[in-house]
């Protein structure tokens, strides 16, 4: 019975805690000014050069790793452009709308977007990993043990 108020517990203070973490990213969010692709490879080259914590190795693998992923994003983005274009044309055309195909057009449209959400947090990982710090490991490591023993008992 401790084990279940534990956990309904932990589930109760994480619920808040998102909520409050929720408006905090929001807020955050709000503030950058950041509003296209330019603006965010301007940001995350300033980033990398202006840091103090990174490595030279970590620098140029942060770089390289930015670099593929704006080809990738941008690949994607033109093929996007493609169906976009491709849909609004077919409907926007005066003949009789072919369902099949709009169906198809959409189909693929999500199928780009999907690709171009994975790209980016793949790389977020790839960044997740490049960057991290032992201490961050530690921690993580800490806050898990100390998790499951909270259900445990």
């Amino acid at each position: 019975m401790k084990a279940f108020f534990s956990l309904v517990l932990l589930f109760a203070v994480t619920a808040c805690a998102t909520k409050k973490d929720d408006l905090e990213v929001e807020k955050k969010a709000q503030e950058t000014k950041v509003t296209d692709s330019k603006g965010l490879g301007t940001t995350i080259h300033a980033t990398i050069a202006n840091s103090t914590t990174l490595t030279d190795k970590q620098k140029q693998d942060l770089t390289d790793l930015f670099a593929a992923n704006k080809a990738k994003a941008e690949e994607l983005s033109a093929e996007s452009y493609k169906y976009r274009s491709l849909l609004i044309t077919e409907l926007l055309s005066g003949e009789k709308i072919n369902a099949k195909e709009i169906k198809i057009i959409k189909k693929e449209i999500k199928r780009i977007e999907a690709a171009r959400l994975k790209n980016t947090f793949d790389t977020v990982g790839k960044v997740s990993q490049i960057v991290q710090h032992q201490s961050d490991k530690k921690t993580f490591r800490e806050q898990m043990i100390i998790m499951e023993r909270s259900i445990r008992n």
